[in-house]
């Protein structure tokens, strides 16, 4: 049965690197869906103004905008990734979206989520907890759990080698227990070289300790290469260790999670024990290092050890694909509309 959907892109708009894996996304599920990508339109540009997201946050603007918008009902359907919620009402939770909603904290925009969200006909959400906490609520919403993944071009195979050229990777934003446990263990380990991110002039750059900045690596390839060369990388969920207010106690498990794996890196970290890193099994291949004592040990060992075991990466990733998502998402298209 062909689908009557569209995605609905912000990549003529959107440059900032978080966007671009949505972007990825967006091409997988395109293919295997076989439907188009379509790029906003002006009046889209016009919804996402941020003067005018102000006023339609506003509960009176809001009602009205969402009953003018019952009027157009239309069976082609568009689907929009929300890297944040909204507040507000938009071209992305009107009665012919289907929002794909990654960052869900609990704040002033996930009070006001019925009274948003609640023109549009399917709502999808990555976090298995944050689906959980909507259950809890009894919203008379069709809401999914559609989990993020990493898209099929960064597939691994079983007989890959990888040729390490860096020991550790910090990548992305820096766990604050990590960092201190690393610093700490550097006294026993003074020859160790990593990588770290750093602001520098406004611009995101990697850092070796060792040789100062190596390079930007803003694209998804040079970023995903790069990644390909550490040995070692440290991963952790948001809203731990001192970040809990920022995501109101959220600790969802990103992206980089399989980045990382597809990379052949051996992964330690720190994150919660929640339904989120569960449906991840995190612990099969990422110690939750608890102290100092327990870091120094997994570290020794990651620095002996050769390389992971690639055939379990592998065949563990082959659940976490972005086409395995899209079959999901075509079923619940499908029951939607049934």
């Amino acid at each position: 049965m062909a689908l009557n959907i569209q995605i609905l892109s912000k990549r003529q708009t959107e440059t900032w690197p978080s966007w671009h894996l949505v972007y990825e996304w967006e091409d997988v599920m395109a293919k295997d869906l076989n439907i188009p990508i379509v790029t906003s339109s002006s009046a889209a540009a016009i919804l996402d103004n941020r003067y005018v997201q102000k006023i339609l946050s506003l509960a009176f603007a809001k009602t009205i905008a969402q009953r003018i918008d019952s009027l157009f009902r239309s069976k082609t359907k568009h689907i929009s990734f929300e890297i944040r919620l909204k507040r507000s009402f938009s071209y992305s939770n009107n009665i012919n979206a289907i929002p794909i909603i990654i960052d869900f904290y609990k704040n002033k925009e996930s009070d006001q989520f019925y009274q948003t969200y609640r023109n549009s006909s399917l709502i999808c959400v990555t976090s298995i907890e944050v689906f959980n906490y909507l259950l809890t609520k009894n919203y008379p919403l069709n809401i999914k759990h559609l989990p993020l993944s990493l898209p099929d071009q960064y597939k691994l195979s079983r007989d890959t080698v990888f040729e390490k050229e860096y020991t550790l990777i910090l990548a992305g934003r820096r766990n604050p227990t990590l960092w201190s446990y690393l610093n700490e263990y550097l006294l026993t380990a003074p020859d160790l070289e990593f990588l770290y991110q750093e602001n520098i002039n406004g611009e995101l750059v990697y850092v070796s300790n060792k040789k100062g900045i190596i390079g930007k690596f803003n694209t998804r390839e040079e970023y995903m290469n790069l990644l390909k060369k550490c040995k070692i990388a440290f991963y952790s969920t948001p809203g731990i260790d001192g970040e809990e207010h920022l995501t109101g106690g959220f600790s969802q498990v990103t992206p980089r999670y399989l980045e990382l794996l597809s990379s052949g890196c051996l992964v330690l970290g720190r994150y919660k024990d929640n339904a989120e890193t569960a449906f991840y099994d995190l612990d099969r291949f990422c110690p939750n290092v608890q102290s100092i004592d327990q870091f120094s040990l997994v570290m020794n060992s990651y620095m002996s050890t050769q390389q992971p075991d690639i055939p379990a990466y592998s065949s563990y990733l082959e659940q976490h694909y972005t086409s395995v998502r899209s079959k999901q998402l075509q079923q619940y298209i499908k029951d939607m509309d049934s």
